[in-house]
């Protein structure tokens, strides 16, 4: 099992408790926001910061960390002090299965904060509706599409 959050830490306490055996990494979108703030915001240093911690391997992984030190030394520095384990890919001992962000939880989160209101098992059974819807609307779209590839891929290409 594996657990992506930001650094908060009642979570991480939390997940070493009751989930011992989990691994528990950190979502790049939470450190990269992290990195803007404190450090500045650069395009480049966005792109290079992602490009890191998706790198699959340790060379292409070296190759963007060097970019970003060209651009500013002082990302590495902060990097640094949290465990590359929990947010680079390349350097995960466990299988993280290449989930970088803890996105899916940041969209439900951000859905509907009135459901918050109300007894765990209405939230629970909303947000089981709005997972349900999705994955459906994202069925019928994949079903209408002729392609191998998504449409997103597809316009890269």
């Amino acid at each position: 099992m594996c657990f992506v959050s930001d650094r908060n830490e009642g979570l991480i306490s939390d997940v070493k408790e009751e989930y011992p055996g989990a691994h528990h990494g950190y979502c790049v979108q939470h450190i990269l926001g992290n990195i803007t703030s404190k450090l500045g915001e650069k395009k480049k240093n966005i792109k290079f910061f992602n490009a890191t911690a998706r790198s699959a391997t340790s060379r292409k992984y070296e190759y963007f960390m060097k970019l970003l030190d060209s651009e500013n030394p002082r990302i590495r520095q902060y990097l640094a002090e949290i465990d590359f384990e929990k947010w680079a890919r390349c350097k995960m001992t466990r299988r993280r299965y290449s989930i970088v962000t803890s996105n899916n939880a940041e969209s439900l989160n951000n859905v509907d904060v009135t459901a918050r209101e109300h007894p765990i098992s209405i939230l629970v059974e909303f947000m089981r509706l709005k997972l349900q819807t999705w994955f459906h609307d994202r069925r019928k779209e994949a079903t209408g599409n002729a392609a191998t590839l998504s449409p997103e891929a597809e316009a890269v290409l």
